[in-house]
């Protein structure tokens, strides 16, 4: 019996002598190994490793008196989480980061502790960002060139149901011909809150409008006269009216607008992006027009003075280059896709009557009749009126007058018949475009250009 209790207590004790100490601790494998210390042993929360002991860190009120291991002063000690704003922010931290949120020092917890330049609180960083979205301002406008909200004291709201008499501010919307007339320099806004607005016709005349018609659609024409327009978000469906957009020397941006009609373009210098419906556009005398990342029916009738450019663009149907010049004419379409089913065998450009001085390049675009037998996709010319260029493009089926440095394959879209223009695995556009020199860094969809070796011919990049 007396020799067990002496083995009991002898082992008792051996397991006492190796149990580690808790105030002794090492900041990294060496330290441990130089002081004979366990591997690993640290110290718990609110204590800090000092000469291989574990010892209370104080602070004052501030956490910059703390180090990155426990970074927040609470209570007088440094602690590894924070429990309220006071705290933050923590030792290391970015001074931007003044909010305490589930232990640790964040940017902002809501839009309102966001600064005016970033103010939107990303819920999935707690960080402030640019606005990207009307929905993200309470004013319900973002700039989204900016990435700030606009202020509502800049803004005239219209409502389908909004009276003439009320004053237009977000509070009292009014009638869209209210608002319109309401636009000045103080206000350059106009909302167009959500819902169907009949008015026959929105006609913009002397002043500068920045319009947001996200939600909203307008069943009627739009005209503009003599204004700078800035649009984004309307839906225009011009089903009573000539024109669904009616452009008379305007300039501006028109972004993310869907038009159900026909768009006339004359003596206009606009910007479009992200153009749909599709509609159908005739651009006439005196035009400064860019298109990008939009789908339509693209048409040119100019007599005179005209610059055309279109990349990243679906054109459905013939396009049309019916000028008869009278000054210069400058037509560049690259990285775009046509697709006329109906054309059967009619040329999708065609160049044959073209007048000098007229300059019509294509570069690494997509040309597809499906329903071609013989015919002649592109008519550059054969009466020896070669006023248009064609370098790197997929023409199918030619099958007669070809162009020289052109590709004759079958683009393989994944289903064309359905409106879907993007490449299919072993497409020719695949790594196939040649550069330009304005090569665009984003397709249709926004992809970045190039995801493989080079870009692809087309609106569409690969994604493999």
């Amino acid at each position: 019996m007396g020799m067990r209790n002496v083995i009991l207590v002898s082992l008792l004790g051996l397991v006492a002598c190796t149990k580690p100490n808790p105030d002794r601790c090492c900041t990294d494998t060496a330290d441990c190994a130089a002081n004979d210390i366990p591997d690993g042993s640290t110290c718990s929360d609110g204590l800090v490793c000092r000469g291989n002991q574990c010892i209370a860190e104080t602070c004052m009120t501030s956490s910059s008196d703390c180090e990155s291991s426990d970074p927040y002063c609470v209570d007088g000690l440094c602690a590894a989480a924070c429990t309220d704003d006071t705290q933050c922010p923590g030792a290391g931290d970015d001074p931007s980061k003044t909010h305490c949120a589930s232990g640790v020092c964040v940017e902002c917890t809501m839009n309102m502790e966001c600064p005016a330049s970033a103010p939107v609180c990303d819920t999935g960083t707690s960080s402030c960002r640019a606005c990207a979205a009307d929905t993200e301002c309470d004013s319900q406008v973002c700039d989204i060139d900016m990435g700030t909200c606009v202020d509502a004291t800049m803004i005239r709201y219209a409502s389908p149901t909004g009276p003439d008499s009320a004053d237009c501010s977000q509070a009292m919307p009014c009638s869209l011909s209210t608002a319109v007339a309401a636009v000045d320099l103080e206000h350059p806004w106009l909302r167009m809150l959500p819902g169907n607005y009949t008015t026959a016709t929105m006609a913009l005349s002397a002043a500068s409008y920045d319009i947001v018609g996200t939600g909203a659609t307008l069943t009627g024409e739009l005209t503009s006269t003599g204004s700078k327009l800035n649009l984004r978000g309307l839906a225009i469906a011009g089903l009573a009216a000539p024109y669904a957009f009616n452009c008379n020397t305007t300039s501006g941006t028109v972004r993310q607008v869907s038009v159900q009609g026909f768009i006339q373009l004359t003596g206009c210098m606009l910007d479009f992006e992200q153009l749909s419906g599709p509609p159908n556009m005739l651009v006439e005398d005196n035009n400064i027009i860019t298109i990008d990342r939009s789908i339509g029916n693209f048409g040119i009738n100019a007599a005179k003075n005209l610059t055309f450019t279109m990349t990243n663009s679906v054109n459905i149907g013939q396009f049309g280059t019916g000028i008869d010049t009278g000054g210069t004419i400058n037509v560049q379409v690259t990285y775009s896709t046509f697709y006329c089913p109906e054309c059967g065998g009619s040329p999708i450009a065609d160049c044959e009557d073209l007048l000098a001085p007229t300059n019509i390049t294509f570069i690494n675009d997509i040309f597809d009749d499906p329903n071609n037998i013989e015919g002649a996709i592109l008519n550059h010319g054969p009466n020896g009126n070669n006023l248009c260029t064609f370098n790197n493009n997929i023409t199918y089926p030619q099958t007669v007058n070809t162009v020289a440095g052109n590709i004759t394959l079958d683009p393989r879209f994944v289903d064309a018949a359905s409106g879907d223009f993007h490449l299919a695995t072993g497409s020719p556009a695949i790594d196939a475009a040649i550069v330009t020199g304005s090569d665009p860094s984003i397709d249709y969809d926004g992809t970045s250009r190039p995801q493989g070796a080079r870009d692809d011919i087309g609106a569409f990049e690969y994604k493999p």
